[in-house]
Order: C-alpha cells, then sequence, then structure tokens
C-alpha cells in the first residue's frame, strides 16, 4: 500500500515539498506527495505547514519538526 501525503496547494508546505521528497528517499519511504484542493484552515496557511499523512493531520510551524512528524507516521 503506498502512503499518502497530502496538503493544500495554497499552504505553506508547498515551499518544504522538495525537502520531504528528499528525506523520505534518505529513508527509502515509498509515498505520494499530492498538492490538493483548499482544506479550508486559512487561519494557518500562512503560519503553519499543515499535511494530511494516511487521514491523521499534522500541524507544524517549522518545517524540520513537520519532517520529523511525517516520519514518524510513515515508519
Amino acid at each position: 500500500m503506498i502512503q499518502k501525503i497530502l496538503y493544500c496547494f495554497r499552504n505553506r508546505t508547498n515551499q518544504a515539498e522538495e525537502q520531504i521528497r528528499n528525506k523520505l528517499e534518505e529513508k527509502d519511504i515509498e509515498c505520494s506527495i499530492t498538492p490538493t484542493y483548499c482544506m479550508k484552515l486559512c487561519i494557518f496557511c500562512e503560519n503553519l505547514n499543515v499535511v494530511i499523512v494516511n487521514q491523521d493531520i499534522i500541524m507544524e510551524k517549522n518545517q524540520d519538526q513537520l519532517i520529523s512528524k511525517i516520519l514518524e507516521k510513515l515508519v
């Protein structure tokens, strides 16, 4: 089963997508990362990275903490 990461195309996570992909490749984790529809979390978009990882929502200000939490959910 391929694991999934979804994020709003307006979200700050868009800036971190390449860094997330690189970390996943380093750990040999197969995962699809998909920019998707607006999640209607507008109050968070400018201040937080918001992703859905296998149906769990992760919100973090810091990109490194975001990546750590994503890796926790995927391993």
